[in-house]
């Protein structure tokens, strides 16, 4: 039990040394330092950007390793059945991450949080969600309108028919204007409906830092953007 106590005891010394460091490495990096070295009346403001500077300086480097090339990542075969599926693997990683995510800026906020606050975090889960998306169609025949709506789904919202005018074709005839057929044909369909997809998603949040830093209380600052990012599929892959 006294163990316990005592490892206890030591994780929140280390946890509240954490979050001071953290707290000062932010306001040195904005160069915000009042708290440390206030700046007498009447005397220079100045301050020096030696933290920004540092860590702006190291950021390319640092994003050339992981983002110079095409790949990202890359899936590396065990034998040589796995040559296909490790190159399909890669291909499909890299798209989703680069191509349908905001991957760098991911990738940006992430390793500037662990140079600043000595950890950079980004959450990913999976979610299953519903999309609507809203259309309007006008002049269908009754073939195309029936497609429609025999489509599972979709739902209709709003629906008008009329009959054509004299030299009026619906969508689809290839009958001439002026014709018996073009006068007699099938009605026009106006349509609006409503389609609704399920996915599964993989979501991600990227969060910007907070600390708590005692007698100063609790503020949220961020020295860069907050970014979230969305995949769909419309399976969850193995």
């Amino acid at each position: 039990m006294l163990a316990a106590e005592k490892a206890d005891a030591l994780s929140a010394m280390s946890a509240s040394k954490l979050s001071e460091e953290r707290a000062a490495a932010l306001d040195y990096y904005l160069g915000d330092m009042s708290r440390d070295m206030p700046a007498p009346d009447g005397r220079s403001k100045a301050v020096s950007t030696d933290v920004a500077d540092t860590v702006e300086g190291l950021m390319p480097t640092l994003m050339d390793i992981f983002t110079s090339g095409d790949e990202v990542v890359r899936f590396e075969p065990v034998g040589p059945e796995d040559v296909a599926a490790a190159e399909q693997e890669t291909d499909y990683v890299n798209h989703v991450f680069m191509q349908q995510n905001a991957g760098f800026l991911v990738l940006y906020s992430f390793i500037k949080d662990a140079l600043l606050s000595k950890v950079g975090i980004v959450k990913v889960w999976w979610e299953t969600r519903e999309e609507h998306e809203r259309e309007t169609y006008y002049d269908l025949d009754d073939a195309a309108f029936a497609i429609i709506a025999a489509s599972p789904d979709v739902e209709i919202v709003a629906h008008t028919e009329r009959r054509p005018a004299n030299g009026e074709i619906a969508s689809g005839e290839d009958a001439q204007p002026d014709s018996p057929r073009a006068i007699s044909q099938s009605l026009l369909h106006d349509v609006t409906v409503r389609t609704t997809r399920t996915h599964q998603c993989a979501r991600a949040w990227k969060a910007c830092r907070r600390r708590n830093s005692g007698s100063r209380g609790m503020r949220a600052r961020s020295a860069t953007p907050t970014t979230a990012f969305t995949t769909c599929s419309s399976r969850k892959p193995g």
